[in-house]
């Protein structure tokens, strides 16, 4: 017998090879058993490898993202946030994302929240760490849902040149069948200097947990 399947590793025997109908018969078995064990209830790998792999499971089926470290189930043939618990989910890829210059409201951070044919509660908290170019300036923090504005929040600097931290919260009311994209936005609020911040997730930081509605 012969691995000839992927990702699965159901046995084949290879052509040539002595045919032990028994033996072989019972590794196929074996084989097929483990895989449709594995695939029946649960999935686990990228949202890439969750979309892919959304015909091959039945309605019901759970999914563990590691890419937003975020559970889905299948319902209705799509995939959508499972609605059994709380969810967290991490920035989109490319973000958080480094601004220098910023004077006007400058995207910094997203994240994208998958429709689901339930309603949902989505709170928001971020942590921008950036540095100024001039004393006695402030800074905004803005949490967007689409279009609205769901946080705000205005920090006071004193020293140019030095790092400072500025923490937001906003929280959005998803109905049925919604998704949303989120925003994280600086600006600078009064004054004439400007703000600059870091791509790292360790200076620029924002969590959705999404939970059900109540």
């Amino acid at each position: 017998m012969a691995i000839t399947t992927s990702p699965d590793n159901i046995p084949s025997p290879t052509s040539g090879d002595p045919y032990s109908y028994v033996a072989d018969m019972a590794a196929l078995a074996d084989g097929t058993q483990d895989a449709l064990t594995q695939k029946a209830n649960m999935g686990v790998g990228t949202s890439t490898q969750r979309t892919a792999a959304l015909s091959k499971f039945p309605d019901g089926a759970l999914w563990y993202d590691t890419t937003t470290s975020s559970e889905w189930r299948k319902v209705g043939g799509a995939w959508a946030v499972d609605s059994s618990g709380t969810q967290l989910q991490s920035s989109d890829a490319t973000y958080p994302k480094a601004a220098s210059g910023i004077t006007a409201e400058t995207v910094v951070d997203r994240i994208t929240i998958a429709a689901a044919p339930y309603a949902r509660r989505v709170s928001v908290s971020t942590v921008v760490f950036a540095l100024a170019s001039v004393t006695h300036d402030r800074a905004e923090l803005l949490t967007y849902s689409g279009a609205t504005a769901i946080g705000a929040t205005r920090h006071q600097f004193y020293l140019a040149s030095a790092v400072f931290g500025i923490a937001g919260l906003g929280y959005v009311e998803l109905a049925a069948g919604a998704g949303s994209v989120i925003e994280v936005r600086i600006a600078r609020n009064s004054g004439s200097g400007t703000i600059t911040t870091s791509a790292s997730a360790n200076l620029t930081k924002t969590v959705a947990t999404i939970a059900p509605a109540a």
